[in-house]
């Protein structure tokens, strides 16, 4: 987290080493479930092959998985997308935990027609950021979002 000066908080999200062991183990408990089931062989072997073919998708977005996000007291929580900080709405469903925050948002951006804003989540897993960092982004959202 840097700060340019007192009113400015960056959070920069880099990829995780336990969402990846998350991973792993969700989808070996997954595999297992597979393999204890009644289901003919056949159905067996090709949902375990669908499995693990998420599992390698996963992993991939996974290792991807980096943002910035940057709070101002005059600008409000704000998301880089393209290089470029787009302001956002943090809703109140969004889920904090010591070990995993799910951050729920809308861009806020200009109405164009008949769009309706879609809900976007992002996962912060504590390993991202440093430990103070991650502290500081949970504190700041409990005091101007989740009142």
């Amino acid at each position: 987290m840097a700060r340019d000066n007192a009113e400015i908080l960056l959070f920069r999200c880099l990829a995780s080493k336990r969402l990846r062991q998350y991973l792993w183990l969700l989808h070996a408990l997954v595999l297992v479930a597979l393999l204890l089931n009644g289901l003919p062989q056949i159905i067996k072997v090709i949902l375990s092959l669908l499995v693990l073919v998420h599992l390698w998708f996963a992993l991939r977005s996974a290792h991807k998985t980096q943002a910035t996000i940057r709070y101002t007291e005059s600008l409000g929580w704000e998301f880089l997308v393209d290089n470029v900080f787009k302001p956002i709405d943090v809703l109140k469903s969004t889920v904090i935990t010591t070990q995993v925050l799910f951050l729920h948002f809308n861009y806020n951006l200009e109405p164009k027609g008949l769009i309706w804003p879609r809900k976007n989540v992002f996962l912060v897993v504590s390993d991202m950021l440093s430990e103070q960092d991650y502290r500081h982004l949970v504190v700041k959202l409990r005091m101007t979002v989740i009142k």
